[in-house]
């Protein structure tokens, strides 16, 4: 991954838009990972630490998410117990310091997920449609991270109206243009 963005380094935005390697399409992951490892030797050096900096970036970001949602849901004590015991998983310290897709997408779906229950917990339609659009802009990010695990978030929120029984929740959701944002991103 991180030679394909080493590649679109001096080129035009044809070729960050559409990753080659060695001149051969590469089309097996979506462009995200690359414009950030692509982004980060742009700002340091062509190298395998600026290379897997947002990688690892993503992955303390994620933590704080943990750690944020596990406090707002069940209090600070179990929102430090959720970050840590992630930190203490080999999947999270292997994955947030290779330079790929899983990092990026671990962080865009949780967020959304969170932001998601966030506007669950909401009264006011001002504030909801805020939560919403957070997570649609994070599932259109985990769809140009990793694709397919963007669904999760889709899962999420028809599970929590069937769950909770809350139609306004779905009614709301489309009402704020949430929808759009996704597609847009994604």
């Amino acid at each position: 991954m991180l030679e394909t963005a080493r590649q679109m380094l001096g080129h035009d935005l044809h070729d960050w838009l559409v990753p080659k390697l060695n001149g051969s399409l590469r089309l097996q992951k979506p462009p995200l990972a690359y414009w950030m490892s692509g982004a980060s030797f742009h700002l340091g050096a062509v190298d395998e630490f600026w290379g897997r900096l947002p990688t690892a970036i993503t992955g303390w970001l994620t933590l704080a998410v943990v750690y944020l949602g596990g406090k707002w849901i069940f209090g600070q004590r179990a929102g430090l117990i959720g970050a840590t015991t992630l930190l203490g998983s080999y999947f999270f310290y292997r994955h947030s310091r290779l330079a790929e897709t899983d990092a990026p997408a671990m962080l865009f779906v949780t967020l959304a997920i969170l932001a998601i229950w966030r506007a669950a917990d909401e009264t006011a339609f001002a504030r909801r449609a805020g939560w919403f659009h957070l997570a649609a802009a994070s599932t259109g990010l985990a769809i140009i991270s990793k694709g397919a695990p963007g669904a999760f978030t889709a899962l999420f929120l028809i599970a929590l109206i069937l769950v909770e029984r809350d139609w306004k929740l779905a009614i709301d959701f489309l009402k704020s243009g949430a929808l759009l944002t996704v597609l847009v991103l994604a």
